[in-house]
């Protein structure tokens, strides 16, 4: 789905994939309950350590997802986990990370408040983007499996027609926002010629930040 344009990331199959193989082995010997929940909350650490190259996200991702109980018989685990498919992932594929960038400033306490404005940003922003799922689900749930596909491809085609940035997981559009290299935002777009303006280029990036809710809900609600 994400190969053909598909607008969603990689992380649910990589740490569905990896909590699917630590469950099976919890229940090839038959752990209990709790070590079963730790062997799943250890494949999805290690997925995204794997994944982006950073066991400390994985640990936090699994923590903050499974809701376990900090303690060593957990974090012990998951920690060897998260390390272990980080070395592997550096051994297989090289030093490059999947967001790499770099900084050339030292942090400031000035810039505590940008922080602060752009968490709470973020939430609303994450709030938007259930909504807009949720809508979405409902007016596919609504079709037959036909004209799911249908309707679905020609919106997600149009809107990836317009903003090619939305096509994919959108790693490489992350990227170029790290690098401060926001008008490659604009290539092989209609707002190309618009690139040295940066106040058109916030807009698109705003646009793209509130379509790409929509992007995901329809490629998921069509059946990809």
């Amino acid at each position: 789905t994400v190969a053909f344009g598909g607008s969603v990331g990689l992380e649910a199959p990589i740490v569905l994939t990896g909590s699917a193989i630590a469950s099976n082995i919890g229940r090839f010997f038959r752990a209990d309950k709790h070590t079963t929940i730790i062997l799943v909350s250890c494949g999805a650490a290690g997925a995204i350590a794997g994944v982006f190259k950073a066991p400390i996200a994985g640990i936090l991702f699994a923590f903050e997802v499974l809701m376990l109980d900090m303690s060593m018989a957990a974090i012990v685990p998951m920690l060897i986990a998260a390390i272990s498919a980080s070395m592997i992932s550096y051994f297989f594929l090289g030093q490059q990370a999947q967001f790499s960038y770099t900084v050339t400033n030292p942090f400031e306490l000035n810039k505590i408040p940008a922080f602060i404005f752009l968490g709470i940003i973020s939430a609303f922003v994450s709030l938007y983007f259930f909504k807009v799922n949720d809508l979405v689900a409902k007016w596919f749930s609504k079709m037959n499996k036909t004209w799911k596909i249908i309707i679905g491809g020609l919106s997600l085609g149009v809107l990836l027609y317009i903003f090619p940035p939305l096509f994919g997981e959108g790693y490489t559009a992350l990227t170029m926002l790290l690098k401060n290299d926001i008008s490659s935002l604009l290539t092989n777009s209609y707002f190309y010629n618009k690139s040295n303006n940066i106040y058109f280029i916030l807009i698109v990036v705003a646009a793209i930040i509130m379509l790409k809710a929509f992007a995901t809900s329809i490629t998921c609600s069509s059946g990809g």
